[in-house]
């Protein structure tokens, strides 16, 4: 769990406190000590920011990272309504109708590139529950496109079916994530594509398709603990049983958030599940600061 073991984490009084809430329970891996680490973390996020979900961020730099041997299309960059525009499928319900980037229909498939200038989404060193919510929005629909090998929805949103086929869930992950997720520079986009990852890897090897509440329960509980880790690891390990505290502090985050999306019903429909991923990660996040 977490992407960084050695990062000693974030500036600031709220993250300090967040840490030595992690001291303890690292010293003392109780639910009551899991509940007050939480709320420090969870404190600490209090005003994060939230940018439009196609914003740059102006500390991000040109990726020097390698390429992989055959580059992934890129995405057009699409409106905080992530979806819009993309064809039905039969796990999420009609979608809405209106265009993406204006022009009418954007197939991917066939002949050669041409595809217009695209931008992965791209956190940088901030985190945004907007932006987080967009890609697990748009990681969502490609991982039910996926599984109905729905060639047409995946090429809308700039990946082609035949760098899916044959491939294992795992490397269907990576296609998917490469192809709407910029290239991890900054922990912060390391904390994204690790809840991202996750959340997809278990939407493409369950038996049956996840109903979309269970893939915003599952991301925004693998994304506020990737956070948590990141800022708190290394204070949770060095002060005793880092395992049982990370065990207790996931159980703790999990249960909010559970117990938010039971409050949305049976359904959360193609057309919100942006909105719901966005809305519920601050009302978990505020109802964990809470304690």
């Amino acid at each position: 769990m977490g992407t960084s073991a050695s990062f000693g984490g974030s500036a600031g009084q709220g993250w300090t406190n967040a840490r030595r809430a992690a001291g303890r329970l690292g010293g003392a891996p109780t639910a009551a000590n899991a509940r007050r680490a939480a709320a420090a973390a969870a404190d600490a996020l209090a005003g994060w920011e939230d940018l439009p979900a196609d914003a740059r961020d102006e500390t991000a730099r040109p990726s020097t990272s390698p390429q992989p041997a055959t580059p992934p299309r890129l995405i057009y960059p699409l409106p905080a309504v992530a979806l819009l525009g993309l064809p039905p499928l039969r796990s999420l319900g009609k979608m809405p109708s209106a265009g993406v980037g204006g022009g009418g229909s954007r197939r991917g498939g066939g002949g050669g590139g041409g595809g217009r200038g695209a931008g992965r989404i791209r956190t940088g060193r901030s985190r945004s529950p907007r932006r987080a919510a967009s890609a697990a929005a748009r990681i969502a629909y490609a991982g039910y496109a996926a599984r109905e090998g729905d060639a047409t929805a995946l090429a809308a949103i700039g990946i082609d079916i035949a760098d899916l086929t044959g491939r294992t869930p795992s490397q269907q992950c990576n296609v998917i994530l490469n192809a709407i997720l910029d290239l991890p520079r900054a922990l912060q986009e390391q904390e994204l594509r690790a809840a991202s990852a996750s959340t997809l890897i278990q939407l493409l090897t369950e038996d049956a398709a996840l109903p979309p509440n269970d893939v915003v329960r599952i991301f925004v509980s693998n994304y506020l603990i990737e956070i948590m880790t990141v800022e708190q690891s290394a204070t949770l390990r060095e002060n005793g049983d880092g395992i049982a505290a990370e065990r207790i502090l996931r159980q703790t985050v999990d249960a909010v958030v559970a117990r938010e999306v039971a409050r949305l019903g049976n359904q959360v429909s193609a057309n919100d599940l942006e909105r719901v991923i966005g809305d519920t990660l601050e009302r978990a996040r505020t109802i964990l600061a809470a304690g």
